[in-house]
């Protein structure tokens, strides 16, 4: 999906899955720079790779999809992609991680940032974990982020505020 104002919705997308595979070409599901995007109500089962993988991508929700038996992380955010939200989300049998916001390419990298995850059920990972890492600020979020993280057996850090009033990442924490 490339475009501003771009949306996938209401389709079965069914692959063979066979080995695990990592280029773009092989997600289901690509989002590249779009804008304003929409993924609804898709069914994704037997990826060779990903389910649903944005590069970019701004403004975005990815909601109400069943995304099944992929062989690589199912949904997948990176590359400086922002304000999306992914929630009402079913996530069965990942081959890596059910949810997944990274940042490749250390400290110099455009960080992925104000991505919303909520209310979606991952189960049955075969690899990885359900939603990689939980991030709460530093005010007022510490013990919902940490049970939260606690209770998916994932890692938590915490943001404060900046000079400018921004939230960022602090005292050594850092998403990689």
């Amino acid at each position: 999906l490339k475009g501003d104002g771009v949306a996938l919705s209401d389709v079965h997308l069914i692959g063979v899955g066979t080995a695990r595979l990592s280029s773009d070409s092989s997600q289901k599901v690509v989002v590249q720079a779009a804008q304003n995007f929409t993924i609804e109500r898709v069914h994704v089962e037997k990826s060779s790779a990903g389910g649903i993988k944005v590069n970019t991508g701004s403004h975005g929700r990815i909601a109400d999809n069943l995304v099944e038996n992929t062989r690589a992380d199912s949904i997948h955010m990176t590359k400086a992609s922002n304000n999306i939200v992914v929630e009402g989300n079913r996530i069965f049998h990942s081959g890596d991680d059910g949810i997944a916001v990274v940042t490749y390419g250390g400290a110099s990298a455009a960080m992925a940032h104000h991505i919303t995850i909520r209310d979606n059920e991952v189960r049955d990972n075969v690899g990885g974990r359900g939603i990689t890492v939980v991030v709460s600020p530093g005010m007022g979020g510490l013990i919902i982020g940490h049970e939260v993280a606690r209770a998916l057996g994932v890692r938590f850090i915490f943001t404060e505020r900046d000079a400018a009033g921004t939230m960022t990442l602090r005292r050594g924490f850092q998403i990689e």
